[in-house]
């Protein structure tokens, strides 16, 4: 059998090819000690007569395996079907180029990418790089296209942009939109934090009953503890859509609820409403994405044991604490990742971003407001919160 004449695609692809043609030559050997064929020592003639000799099942088995085109492709497109002797003149010739077409098969799709680019001709390279730039630019719509409909959140962060992280557009269909527009169109993002904080204290400021302050109170110290936004613990974890629209029909009740931040009216709306209570949506909530760890079963090697709570303090990374034998370890979540025993849950690749310095702040906060055992006015909400909630507003 003749060896190919180089290596296809230059001296830049030695090292790709290589691993091909070990990979043929293996599949070659194989073949032909199934099927006695000694490819190493027959000529061209002698495999002639041994192929005809076969019989025609043996024949096209010999085919099929080396990969040997059974058919011939006519100019209207149909198929021929090729005779004896023509096939074993295919394969005679195959032969001379190491069977082409079973070298292929062994390729992987990189590879076969690879070998069709080595070999192809400057017009047909050109015809590609065209191609592949309309495939690059319809890529490149698209993906301005769903940035274009990516409205902004509250998770939405200060420094991402309209027009560039999120659209502005249809903004009367969305409550959060208007107000990213007016509170950009007022002043920017450091108007919108304080704005936030300030309509909350102007609540506390006008509420007389006590239930009332108490339950604004709870919100923020609901807040708090689940490491969020005062805004987003309202709008998308106590609240619904249909509270929502509550508030609209609320603000369209009278002149001055008509002229009130919209804020304003959402705070002061939930803390009068007595017909929604805090408490029952609060046992309603899922767990924080972290304290959902808790209780989680860890297989360590000669330390099995399970995560006994989450130190929202800590500043190494190491949040979590896993106690084995009565001793605490803190630990990062590639180990709770590792070590998870739990099969059914699914946890995320890589860690979800924590904020260790807010979180920090939000503990420093919880503990202060819990010493005042819920009785407390917005001035003292001032003084004990501000530092915190002006951060993650």
């Amino acid at each position: 059998m003749s060896e190919r004449a180089g290596l296809r695609g230059g001296a830049e692809n030695d090292n790709t090819h290589f691993g091909i043609d070990e990979r043929l030559k293996e599949a070659v050997s194989q073949l032909d000690n199934k099927h006695g064929l000694q490819l190493q020592e027959r000529s061209d003639e002698e495999m002639t007569v041994l192929l005809r000799e076969k019989s025609t099942k043996d024949r096209l088995r010999v085919m099929k395996d080396f990969k040997v085109q059974l058919n011939e492709r006519r100019s209207d497109k149909s198929y021929r079907k090729l005779n004896r002797d023509e096939l074993i003149d295919s394969f005679v010739e195959e032969r001379k180029d190491v069977f082409p077409l079973l070298r292929k098969s062994l390729m992987t799709k990189a590879e076969r990418m690879a070998d069709t680019r080595a070999n192809e001709t400057p017009e047909e390279r050109r015809a590609r790089q065209q191609t592949d730039a309309i495939a690059h630019a319809a890529a490149r719509d698209n993906e301005m296209a769903a940035t274009k409909r990516n409205w902004p959140t509250h998770n939405t962060l200060i420094g991402e942009k309209p027009g560039v992280d999120f659209t502005l557009g249809n903004h009367t269909d969305s409550i959060v939109t208007s107000e990213f527009l007016l509170e950009l169109n007022s002043g920017g993002w450091i108007y919108f934090e304080s704005m936030s904080l300030i309509a909350y204290i102007h609540v506390m400021e006008r509420l007389e009953d006590t239930d009332h302050i108490c339950k604004l109170n709870s919100l923020l110290e609901l807040s708090i503890e689940r490491h969020s936004t005062l805004l987003k613990t309202l709008y998308q974890e106590v609240l619904d859509d249909n509270d929502l629209q509550e508030v609209k029909k609320w603000m369209g009740e009278t002149e001055d609820r008509q002229k009130m931040n919209r804020k304003e009216a959402v705070f002061e709306w939930f803390a009068t409403n007595d017909f929604i209570s805090l408490e029952d949506r609060k046992s309603k909530l899922p767990k924080p994405w972290l304290d959902s760890l808790v209780g989680l079963n860890l297989e360590v090697p000669f330390n099995p044991g399970k995560i006994d709570r989450i130190d929202y303090t800590s500043k190494d990374g190491k949040l979590y604490i896993y106690k084995s034998g009565g001793v605490d370890y803190p630990v990062t979540y590639s180990t709770v990742k590792k070590y998870n025993s739990d099969k059914n849950l699914d946890l995320p690749k890589d860690e979800p971003y924590i904020d260790s310095a807010l979180n920090v702040r939000c503990e420093e906060t919880l503990q202060r407001l819990r010493k005042l055992d819920g009785k407390y006015h917005s001035t003292i909400v001032i003084s004990f919160a501000c530092r915190s909630i002006i951060l993650f507003l």
